[in-house]
């Protein structure tokens, strides 16, 4: 069983102006996700994340 290093959770809605899905704080969700899986593969033996 592999081991789960790295989790996050995004919430999207739909717009009611646009009827458009968006996500707020997108950037911010993908920067912090980034960072912890880049962590997480550095801590890992052979563990690479480009």
């Amino acid at each position: 069983m592999q081991e789960l290093l790295v989790a996050d959770s995004v919430r999207v809605r739909m717009n009611p102006a646009t009827g458009e899905a968006e996500v707020r704080g997108a950037g911010l969700h993908l920067a912090r996700f980034l960072s912890s899986a880049q962590a997480a593969a550095s801590e890992q033996p052979g563990g690479v994340l480009t």
